[in-house]
């Protein structure tokens, strides 16, 4: 027998391929989803953000997994399948929220967690009893968790590793439908099967980065700590999280995740509106007058932050979208972005916005954290696309990119520690980048910002500089698009 795992990819509307997933992770739900079928069974994956789908390969049986603005493209895949009369099983976190409407586009549709059904629904394939529809309402064990089958992909075509340490979160953030999906507990993976995975990921990619799948980082300092101490003990380029702001009043965590060359941590500030908060769901964590102490407190243990800002939540005014740019201007920020709310399905906002009668449509490929899909109170739906589009102009203005960077760079953030080799051939690709984009475009703005950083007195990591680019290409692409239309 045959399976055949999918990971559904589309181009997210004005993003290509080319210059989406800068930070491109090898999918770690179907590379789970591998490991959790039965040895006698061979099984394949197929990773869309980089590779095609071969519809004619002889397969008994294909499983797609994928999240709301790439389902589109899944029940496309699934639909070519079930045409060639190959059975399609559909999974992830939209196919979970909206069963229904899954499976008209596949035979079976697997709701929540995996670990606990996937064997079963292979059998049942074999038998010919396949089900509508999976569900556990058992919470999954991460002890129960395997590693992931990573050596069923390229390592060459990643450039960072996922490792899920935890699944579930205690908050009630209503734009957010993890609580829905894994629960409102926090559940952690055993130390001892982080420390094997790492092994498994170092061993097949040993220079690569390594970002922490989870929604919490430190909100359990102890178990933070541990993990921290393991990533010591290996050579991965940096490592990444993401967090919650009250981590700056973890003085211990930040002091050891500062010593094991952690090259980031992504922060959701969200507003700096309390009515908007409050609307969210976040302002029993979030509090705008303590946003400043505490990015000084987390800068000053040099660790790198990337800040994320939310507009259109209700209460929310231009005026407090102003704040980002003066907030990340003068705390010297090196990476910030601003996404429009989106309403996933699944979420407290999206059952609130569609009772409203506020949700514009239901074109999935559209809800990617940059069209708007909702009436917004305090503005068009024109002007809340205009202002965030013009102010992640000016976030990723060169002058004010580079002020920044340098900044941070002499406070000792982001500086590479490690592997002097990698460091040059890093600058080497940094220019050639440039002269690339200079010859193509005459882009002597961006030539000028490249050779700045290039001969600047420090020796940076370089990844934060790509990022930056690419997110700037994005947002001339999107302006291209609003200016044709």
């Amino acid at each position: 027998m045959r399976i055949k795992l999918i990971n559904a990819f589309s181009e997210l509307g004005v993003f290509r391929k080319k210059i989406f997933f800068r930070f491109r992770p090898p999918p770690i739900a179907v590379a789970t989803l591998a490991a959790l079928t039965p040895p006698d069974i061979e099984v394949s994956i197929i990773d869309m953000a980089i590779e095609e789908v071969d519809f004619d390969d002889p397969v008994d049986l294909v499983g797609i997994s994928s999240m709301t603005p790439n389902v589109m493209e899944a029940y496309r895949v699934a639909d070519e399948f079930r045409r060639r009369d190959v059975r399609v099983v559909l999974g992830g976190i939209h196919a979970s929220m909206l069963p229904q409407e899954a499976i008209q586009h596949a035979d079976s549709v697997v709701i929540g967690e995996a670990e606990y059904l996937w064997e079963g629904v292979i059998r049942d394939f074999q038998k010919g009893r396949l089900k509508r529809f999976y569900f556990s309402s058992k919470e999954v064990d991460l002890k129960d968790s395997p590693v992931p089958r990573w050596e069923l992909i390229d390592p060459k075509k990643y450039n960072v590793f996922l490792l899920q340490i935890s699944r579930g979160c205690p908050n009630k953030c209503r734009y957010c439908c993890v609580t829905k999906f894994l629960g409102k507990k926090m559940r952690f993976k055993p130390i001892e099967n982080i420390k094997r995975e790492m092994e498994i990921i170092h061993h097949i990619a040993p220079h690569k980065g390594i970002a922490l799948s989870g929604d919490n980082f430190g909100i359990n300092p102890l178990i933070a700590k541990q993990i921290v101490e393991l990533l010591k003990s290996f050579s991965f380029s940096g490592w990444a999280a993401q967090a919650c702001v009250n981590i700056a009043d973890e003085s211990e965590l930040l002091q050891e995740m500062s010593e094991s060359n952690c090259h980031s941590i992504m922060m959701g500030f969200e507003s700096f509106s309390v009515e908007a908060l409050r609307w969210l769901g976040k302002a029993h964590i979030n509090k705008p007058e303590e946003y400043m102490k505490k990015v000084e407190k987390i800068q000053s243990y040099r660790i790198p932050i990337l800040a994320m800002f939310m507009a259109g939540a209700d209460g929310e005014t231009k005026e407090d979208l102003e704040k980002v740019i003066d907030f990340v201007e003068k705390n010297k920020i090196p990476a910030a972005a601003l996404v429009t709310l989106t309403p996933y399905p699944g979420t407290s906002i999206y059952e609130v916005l569609e009772k409203e009668g506020r949700i514009l449509h239901k074109d999935w490929s559209k809800y990617n954290q940059f069209d708007v899909c909702f009436k917004p109170k305090s503005m068009s739906t024109e002007e809340l696309r205009e202002k965030v589009l013009s102010i992640s102009e000016r976030l990723l203005n060169y002058d004010s990119l580079y002020k920044r960077l340098s900044t941070s760079w002499r406070r000792g953030m982001g500086l590479h520690r490690k592997r002097w080799n990698f460091l040059r051939i890093g600058k080497l690709t940094l220019f050639l980048k440039g002269i690339k984009c200079l010859l193509k475009k005459g882009d002597w703005a961006k030539m000028w910002f490249i050779l700045r950083c290039l001969f600047n007195p420090y020796n940076p990591e370089h990844h934060f500089i790509y990022q930056l680019l690419d997110e700037r290409e994005i947002c001339e692409e999107r302006r291209r698009v609003i200016t044709n239309n």
